[in-house]
């Protein structure tokens, strides 16, 4: 018997539907064992990222520790070599199969360092499919500005007691010797040891054995005389040696105050003046009138100063200083030199300052007393030109006697960039200087002989005030 097809009869279909839901769960099946695959390559390749991140920040590490650890000098253009693919190891110095590392140094930004000095250190990280990663980071190079005191060699006759205070860091490459009464406001550290510390009082603690912070190279001071020579911050100096510690030159910094505020903090406010002997070989009159040394004539073992056209005391007419030469030119006044260098108001000026005058208001570029004494310098930034109206009305400090800048003017060096554009913040002296006066600004003394300091040496602002923090 013939059977009638049916509408209802769909085993065909069902058959169709299967098997569409075995492709869907195939492709599902594959699909999860990509993703499953994909990821895993993700994974690997992000710990391989990281572990190539990793040694790259090792090598920008040990290059930072090499520059921090040794004298190396970058040079002022291109770049060393510190690492030229070399193996690359683990925390615990396994090697790291395929790793190899680059690592180079050079200075960077605005090499002449009139802005601070920075390096940049690159390391390179490849493997032997051709991956690379490149890490980098900028480094500033520390001043020796930041301690308040720093020695590089010590010898025990020179120790720190009865009283002493240092207020600021402190570091030394040597022994630092201590004996009893010192105050370390600043924190203390020694490359080597210290010989006593346990009569003196260590405000903010000390450390020894310390890592040394080495001295600039001659290679890198080098450098510094192209640096003064751009900004006309060069002069030649005294006499060079060992035992020289009498310059013929010295330096003196002074701040001016342009614009009647009533301070000497402003951005372009800090110069310095230069004197110098005149004549060729300074006579040691000359040396000791230019740093106030005890006069080499005319006087006794109790009274150096006898004659000495430096020292004496403001008790002229009206005020006015009057030297142990003046009351005791021949020798005869020496009772009356005796009772001016015991005064309540007795100094002693470095050579050429203008209160040694007669008028101290009307300044001299040369001392003619005692002849030939020396001269204050012009600065050669000026070329045939003179000094701008503005630097003309500035104010000294009461320190500098108060007056008005006037004449003395040509005879300033800009230490600023407003009036000295190319000011590298060096100072450079072919031979022996003295240093002295109120510093506003930033700026390194180098020389190819001593550095004497004739007499305080300070900061119009002082480190660790108010002011200083602020900024």
């Amino acid at each position: 018997m013939r059977v009638p097809r049916s509408i209802d009869n769909e085993r065909g279909v069902a058959l169709i539907l299967a098997l569409f839901i075995s492709i869907i769960v195939a492709s599902l099946a594959i699909g999860a064992l990509m993703m499953t695959s994909n990821a895993t390559l993700i994974s690997r390749f992000h710990a391989k990222e990281a572990m190539m991140e990793a040694a790259g920040d090792a090598g920008l590490e040990m290059g930072r520790d090499t520059l921090n650890g040794s004298a190396i000098a970058l040079p002022i253009a291109g770049y060393l070599t510190l690492e030229n693919g070399v193996t690359v190891k683990d925390a615990s110095g396994t090697v790291i199969p395929g790793f190899t590392r680059s690592t180079y140094a050079g200075l960077s930004g605005i090499t002449s360092g009139q802005f601070g000095v920075y390096a940049s250190v690159i390391s390179i990280i490849q493997d032997a499919r051709g991956a690379v990663v490149v890490r980098r980071v900028q480094l500033r190079q520390e001043s020796f500005a930041k301690f308040a005191r720093f020695d590089d060699q010590t010898v025990s006759s020179t120790v720190f007691a009865n009283g002493i205070q240092v207020f600021g860091p402190l570091h030394t490459n040597q022994t630092l010797y201590v004996g009893n009464g010192a105050t370390f406001w600043g924190k203390v550290t020694t490359a080597s040891t210290i010989n006593s510390p346990g009569g003196s009082t260590f405000k903010q603690g000390y450390l020894q054995g310390v890592a040394p912070i080495p001295m600039p190279t001659p290679a890198a001071l080098a450098t510094l005389s192209g640096y003064a020579v751009t900004g006309s911050t060069t002069m030649n100096g005294g006499a060079v040696g060992v035992g020289v510690y009498n310059p013929s030159t010295r330096i003196e910094f002074v701040p001016v105050d342009l614009d009647a505020d009533g301070d000497f903090t402003d951005d372009d406010e800090g110069f310095f003046r230069v004197y110098q002997a005149t004549g060729g070989v300074p006579t040691a009159n000359q040396l000791a009138y230019v740093t106030a040394r005890p006069w080499p004539t005319g006087g006794t073992a109790n009274d150096p100063n006898a004659q000495s056209p430096n020292c004496g005391a403001f008790t002229g007419p009206g005020g006015s200083f009057l030297s142990a030469a003046d009351v005791n030119p021949a020798g005869a006044g020496l009772a009356a030199a005796r009772i001016l260098l015991g005064d309540v108001t007795r100094r002693c000026f470095l050579g050429g300052d203008p209160r040694l005058t007669p008028a101290p208001a009307a300044f001299n570029p040369v001392t003619v007393a005692p002849a030939p004494a020396g001269n204050w310098l012009k600065w050669p930034g000026y070329g045939a030109g003179a000094a701008p109206a503005r630097i003309v009305a500035g104010t000294l400090p009461a320190s500098f006697g108060g007056m008005a800048v006037g004449a003395l003017a040509d005879y300033l060096w800009p230490i600023n960039r407003l009036y000295n554009s190319n000011f590298k913040g060096v100072i450079y002296v072919n031979g022996s200087v003295g240093v002295s006066g109120l510093l506003r600004g930033q700026v390194t003394v180098a020389t190819s002989g001593n550095i004497m300091l004739d007499d305080d040496l300070t900061y119009v602002t002082a480190p660790g005030s108010s002011p200083d923090c602020s900024a």
